[in-house]
């Protein structure tokens, strides 16, 4: 009887200990989603400006060469020459911009 009573608690334990398992892993998965949520938005944001960098930069390079200030291959060669002085021809730069 008492091995029975004992049984009993031990399998209520386990239940409650399972419960709250179940409760911190509801509760990790709503921050994990709003974690993911809030990382989207911030993708979203960045995609936009980088559009909007894109565009102005075109609109700069489009009205230099035009305004013939400079010609196609001498902004390549600057590119070039930027790309490499931060270390790796990779077609970024991570330099300070002057």
């Amino acid at each position: 009887m008492l091995g029975d009573i004992g049984n009993q608690l031990d399998i209520q334990d386990q239940a409650s200990q399972l419960e709250e398992m179940r409760r911190k892993a509801r509760r990790e998965a709503r921050r994990d989603a709003s974690t993911i949520e809030s990382l989207q938005e911030q993708i979203d944001e960045l995609e936009v400006e980088n559009g909007e960098l894109r565009l102005y930069m075109a609109a700069i390079i489009r009205l230099l060469v035009n305004k013939q200030v400079l010609s196609r291959e001498q902004l390549q060669k600057v590119v070039d020459m930027i790309d490499l002085s931060d270390g790796s021809s990779d077609g970024k730069f991570d330099g300070k911009m002057m």
